[in-house]
C-alpha cells in the first residue's frame, strides 16, 4: 500500500499538534491527588485559575488544529 506525501504530512501533523496539546497540559506529570490539590489551590487563587485557563484553551486550541489536519 501506497502513501502520498501529503497523508504523510497530515499524519505528521496530527502526530505534532496532539503532542503539543499533551505537553501544555503536562498530563503525564501529575498524580490525581497532585492535580486535585492544584485544582483546589488555583479556586482560591484568580492568577493561577486564569493560568489554568488559560492552558487549558491553548491544548484545546492544538486538539482542534489536529482535528482539522485530518
Amino acid at each position: 500500500m501506497l502513501f502520498d506525501a501529503e497523508t504523510i504530512l497530515r499524519i505528521a501533523g496530527a502526530i505534532v499538534l496532539e503532542t503539543l496539546a499533551l505537553c501544555v497540559w503536562n498530563v503525564g506529570t501529575r498524580s490525581l491527588q497532585a492535580t486535585l490539590t492544584d485544582i483546589a489551590r488555583a479556586l482560591r487563587s484568580p492568577r493561577a485559575l486564569a493560568s489554568g485557563v488559560f492552558s487549558l484553551l491553548v491544548g484545546l486550541v492544538f486538539v482542534a488544529a489536529t482535528s482539522l489536519r485530518r
